[in-house]
């Protein structure tokens, strides 16, 4: 994965969304990155790692779907992954 796009979509949302909610990349394989910030407390975050999703996947010219959501009570890693034959 194109690490120079990958900076550049987490930058992007972070700029519209910080404080509320942080992303950072944890790993690249897979792709997991970890969301903080108050959101954590909202009824609805899914709807956070959809939107990065959808960067995500504008930035780099591919479509991705999030492959498990692990709840660490104080913020949530987001494992993504490409979506093939789409």
């Amino acid at each position: 994965m194109k690490t120079e796009v990958m900076n550049k979509t987490i930058e992007e949302y972070n700029r519209y969304r910080k404080p509320e909610i942080i992303a950072e990349l944890l790993k690249n394989k897979p792709l997991t990155i970890r969301f903080s910030g108050v959101f954590c407390k909202s009824c609805a975050p899914n709807e956070y790692f959809e939107d990065f999703r959808l960067m995500l996947g504008e930035g780099l010219g591919k479509s991705f779907y999030i492959k498990k959501i692990y709840d660490k009570k104080d913020n949530y890693e987001v494992i993504f992954d490409e979506a093939k034959g789409v």
